[in-house]
């Protein structure tokens, strides 16, 4: 009767261990690797030699220790047919005539039956979904599954750690009475050391060089703990999995190389895992992104439009899980903190050219900074990152006097979290206009400031050539706030140019002057006083 006990239901499989005469009580699930995910490799023949404990725990003990585990091919295997052949000096480790001779495979008593089901306790209480199924020497292995070869009747269950088990072990004991060890200890002084395991005309040779072994720090060198793993070729690798069972255990790690993402819609997961081939990348909420390739190690994660809300953290946490033969995944995970990146925008107004003002209309930021440049080599003038607050915060609009000509300016703005946005933009400003009878030109806004920035503080009357100068300028209300006849003297924005600066608004001027030897003429405008709201 065939059966594979890691693709069929549980219930089905306990039904055909108990018509096998095994007590059982456990629960298996399917392999949750299906479709395009790679499950675990199986032989092509009757089994294959994939692991050896050559050198247990347990002090004097270690003989009864030791260990091999198989991976059973598409056939079901009759445990009596397994044999080992004479003992060739020097070669083979096991076998008629060696130290320790093959004894054959036992029938389970109560005493190793307890032993069993302590180690099963021992997973169970460690939170895994791995099992140990007792098999006796006249029962079989079933097709496609994993067996474990323990050396002895007499092992002591202590001796390794069975906790961290995830697959299901179909467990075979050979009958008690060897004293020493199989693999290393006491099997003459060969370096190259060989298995063979019989199964009529199939079974499985293995080689490996005793000077390659490990130690649990991973050195050189022969140690309690010292596994030799072999791939279906045959191809010996060393290890120490310490006093613990010989079956690789899974380790998963996820990472990513962004925290933070602003403003982008997709980021890259990295995972590494050992241990098993079957592995997925999963998401704790599926409303806020998608997995690409789930069953990659390596993939993007592409953000789904709920997932990002201008002004709102958004956290995506992204499970790499690993399974070994049953269904409960060793995990780790990486979450990525979403954020809507700010809008960095404003205007150009140039009104008043060459006086240029700027007002901000960006959205979503808390701090923000101008950049004005007299080129358009924007990137070394408004460099990315490191934000602090501007200065002239109070100010919207900033504006700035220009010479003629083509110039730039860049707006920067940041969140509380740091993402943020640039945007820059150029404008013109053209040649001024000569008027045909003086060289006078006045501004019309003016923007002073207490401490002076050093930008369009002071309202000035550039007169060349005047040989008469009287400029007085009125607040809405008709009073006299300045008064200058020496071309010279700029108003500073306060009365009479002492005291606080006055109130934002529009002011009146009357200006008198005279050119060389003409008439006085007389100039009536208006200036815009930009100070604090």
């Amino acid at each position: 009767m065939k059966f594979n006990a890691h693709y069929m239901p549980s219930q089905m499989v306990k039904c055909i261990l108990l018509l096998m005469g095994v007590a059982v009580s456990f629960s298996l699930s399917a392999q949750p690797c299906t479709g395009t995910t790679s499950p675990r490799k199986i032989p092509s023949k009757c089994f294959e030699i994939v692991s050896i404990l050559v050198d247990a725990c347990d002090g004097n003990n270690e003989g009864q220790n030791e260990m091999i585990r198989l991976d059973v091919g598409p056939m079901d295997v009759n445990v009596s047919g397994i044999s080992v052949p004479k003992y060739i000096s020097g070669r083979v480790n096991w076998g008629l005539n060696a130290q320790n001779p093959f004894l054959g495979f036992a029938t389970y008593t109560t005493n190793t039956s307890n032993k069993i089901k302590q180690l099963n306790q021992s997973i169970k209480s460690a939170g895994q979904c791995g099992y140990l199924v007792a098999v006796n020497g006249n029962g079989k292995l079933p097709a496609r599954s994993r067996v474990l070869i323990i050396t002895s009747e007499s092992f002591n269950p202590s001796a390794h750690d069975f906790s961290d088990l995830q697959d299901t072990l179909y467990v075979l004991l050979q009958k008690q009475g060897n004293t020493a060890g199989h693999f290393v200890n006491h099997s003459g002084t060969a370096g190259t050391r060989e298995l063979i395991l019989n199964y009529g005309g199939c079974g499985d040779t293995v080689e490996y060089e005793r000077s390659a072994l490990r130690k649990q720090n991973l050195s050189v060198g022969a140690e309690d703990g010292a596994v030799v793993d072999f791939t279906f070729s045959g191809q010996p690798s060393y290890t120490n999995y310490g006093c613990r069972i010989p079956v690789p255990k899974i380790v998963v790690k996820a990472t990513t190389s962004v925290l933070k993402l602003c403003g982008a819609t997709s980021f890259s997961v990295l995972g590494t895992v050992t241990g098993t081939p079957c592995f997925r990348w999963t998401l704790a909420d599926t409303s806020l992104a998608k997995v690409t390739n789930p069953t990659a190690l390596n993939t993007q994660v592409q953000l789904l439009p709920k997932s990002s809300t201008s002004g709102k953290i958004t956290y995506v946490k992204v499970y790499l899980n690993a399974w070994g033969s049953c269904s409960l995944a060793k995990k780790d995970s990486v979450t990525v903190a979403i954020q809507a990146a700010p809008l960095a925008d404003f205007s150009i107004d140039l009104a008043a050219s060459p006086l240029v003002c700027f007002a901000r209309k960006d959205g979503g930021g808390s701090v923000w900074r101008w950049g004005f440049q007299q080129k358009n080599d924007i990137t070394t003038a408004v460099p990315r990152g490191a934000l602090k607050p501007d200065s002239l915060t109070s100010s919207n609009p900033i504006c700035r006097k220009y010479p003629p000509g083509t110039h730039w300016v860049c707006l920067e703005v940041a969140d509380a979290v740091g993402c943020a946005d640039t945007v820059c933009k150029s404008f013109v400003v053209p040649p001024p206009v000569v008027k045909p009878d003086s060289l006078i030109e006045i501004a019309n806004v003016f923007t002073p400031s207490e401490p002076g920035d050093g930008y369009n503080d002071e309202f000035r009357v550039p007169c060349v050539g005047c040989t008469a100068f009287n400029i007085q300028i009125y607040n809405r209300w008709g009073v006299k706030v300045f008064q200058s006849k020496d071309a010279v003297v700029s108003w500073n924005g306060r009365l009479d140019n002492k005291g606080p600066i006055l109130p934002s608004g529009v002011y009146v001027y009357t200006l008198k002057y005279a050119l060389g030897t003409a008439p006085v003429k007389t100039m009536n405008g208006t200036v815009t006083l930009l100070g604090k709201p």
